[in-house]
């Protein structure tokens, strides 16, 4: 979650998931930031199923969008 808030608004890729949380040599797959992504939608968004602030981008990452909370 501090990684998607530092680049709040912009894409973060599985592979910087990858690279800055958990480290080359944890040898984690994209798979494990998907699976990590949707247990933070499960604490944070009002509708996990349809996420607002953790939105998909996709074929890129995921991205923070706090624009409609703070409108």
């Amino acid at each position: 979650m501090r990684l998607l808030a530092q680049r709040r608004g912009k894409v973060v890729s599985r592979e910087e998931f990858l690279d800055l949380v958990w480290g080359y040599a944890a040898f984690p797959t994209t798979r494990t930031v998907d699976r990590h992504i949707v247990g933070l939608r499960q604490k944070f968004e009002p509708i996990p199923e349809k996420p607002r602030y953790i939105v998909t981008a996709h074929g890129a990452g995921y991205r923070l969008d706090l624009d409609s909370v703070l409108e």
